[in-house]
């Protein structure tokens, strides 16, 4: 195998085996490969909860949410992915290796990359993990790791040929679904497996403590008939009956025990056990006490406005960023509106998802169909809900929407004041 250099890359280039390279990036022996966005994937909180197996399986889109934002605070120890400006459409002779970056390295950033194989067509989606104690932004542009070619025979199946290829032709991030339905472990399980482990130290501490009270009344009872100078067979006598009450107290705690071990496993719920009340018990303080110690998800404000109106959405986001006010905008997704069915589901899909998550939901006036239908669902879900609209301007009322509507702003102060008091900053 040969390492291409420069000129051959360029050559790549002018093929269109590379997409969207500009010249400098064009190193000797690799190209720079620098964010287009940064994409991280979430599933959803109820899925974890499914004890049935069978309706583990079911896991589908509207289960997963996907998003795409620049810029991106990195948190410590915090690892998403990344999608980069670049493409390959690779030849059947090449073969691409993702390589990190000295500049990435010191600054904390771990980057990792699959191999590219012969045929392979498809954006670069990079694993980025932050190793460092600082928070790092990720923005556009940024160069964040590098590539490498190397130039092979051709192999007598070319990966775009193979069957069971997942990422051939990815131009949008898809999660590894199989692998997140067998990563899922459901509490139920969880909680029988706790069960198991309580129920079985409990007979080894019931049977230690019956051993203990058994040679300590032994040996109290000899103590005390010894002082009192009684005959050996009359002491022998004692022993062997204070032998045979203490066998039959411990039988009679063991019978009692598996009887209520039997009922659990056959799960008879008419007559409740007193070792079952005591189970549930400690797992409702348990999963009260988890409750509490939980950390609470950052809240955050949906903005909610007409796509064609670009640059006054990015105005509002960037100025919400500025005042350091945690803010979503739907259209830092990269999710363009489309005539297809699938785009139109992933759009779908992760906007309502992120109104269902969101604290805060800031309609931008003037709007349209798509921003209404998001409002009755924040109306519908009883989020907190304002208008912002323009000064001197006339707005027919909407019996239907306006009453939804918690607070009318038409100043930035006025807005920021209001929703830095409602964040709690």
């Amino acid at each position: 195998m040969a390492m291409l250099e420069d000129r051959k890359i360029k050559e790549l280039r002018e093929k269109e085996i590379l997409v969207n390279v500009d010249e400098e990036s064009i190193q000797p022996i690799s190209v720079d490969l620098s964010i287009d966005s940064v994409v991280y994937w979430e599933l959803d909180e109820d899925i974890s909860e499914i004890a049935d197996p069978k309706e583990q399986q079911k896991i589908q889109d509207s289960d997963i949410c996907i998003t795409y934002q620049t810029p991106y605070e990195l948190k410590p120890h915090e690892t998403v992915f990344v999608k980069t400006k670049e493409g390959l459409k690779m030849s059947d002779n090449l073969v691409g290796h993702i390589v990190e970056k000295n500049s990435v390295i010191r600054l904390g950033l771990q980057v990792s990359g699959p191999m590219y194989q012969p045929t392979h067509q498809t954006a670069i989606f990079l694993r980025v993990t932050n190793l460092s104690e600082y928070i790092i932004e990720l923005h556009k542009g940024f160069s964040i790791a590098q590539i490498i070619f190397e130039k092979i025979d051709s192999p007598e199946i070319p990966y775009a040929q193979k069957s069971g290829v997942h990422y051939n032709d990815e131009f949008v991030f898809t999660p590894p679904h199989n692998l997140i339905k067998k990563a899922v472990k459901p509490e139920e399980q969880f909680k029988e497996q706790i069960k198991s482990v309580e129920s079985k130290v409990l007979s080894v501490f019931t049977m230690f403590m019956g051993a203990f009270v058994s040679a300590l009344a032994l040996i109290v009872v000899n103590f005390n008939k010894m002082e009192e100078k009684i005959c050996v067979p009359q002491l022998i006598q004692i022993n062997i009956t204070l032998a045979v009450c203490i066998s039959v107290i411990l039988l009679s705690v063991f019978k009692f025990y598996f009887h209520l071990s039997a009922s659990v496993n056959k799960k008879i719920k008419k007559k409740r056990s007193v070792r079952r009340f005591f189970v549930d018990k400690i797992f409702f303080l348990r999963r009260l006490f988890l409750k509490f110690q939980r950390p609470r998800k950052e809240a955050f404000i949906y903005i909610a406005a007409c796509y064609r109106d670009h640059e006054r959405n990015q105005k509002m986001f960037e100025m919400l960023q500025k005042e350091e006010l945690p803010a979503f905008l739907p259209e830092n997704m990269h999710l363009k509106e489309s005539k297809e069915k699938q785009d139109q589901l992933k759009v779908f899909h992760a906007c309502y998802y992120k109104l269902s998550k969101c604290d805060i939901v800031l309609v931008l006036y003037p709007y349209g169909k798509s921003v209404s239908a998001e409002i009755g669902y924040a109306i519908a879900k009883d989020k907190k809900i304002i208008e912002y609209k323009p000064q001197n301007v006339n707005i027919d009322p909407e019996c239907m929407i306006d009453p939804g509507f918690h607070w009318a702003v038409d100043e930035e102060q006025e807005l920021i004041k209001l929703l830095k008091q409602l964040l709690g900053k």
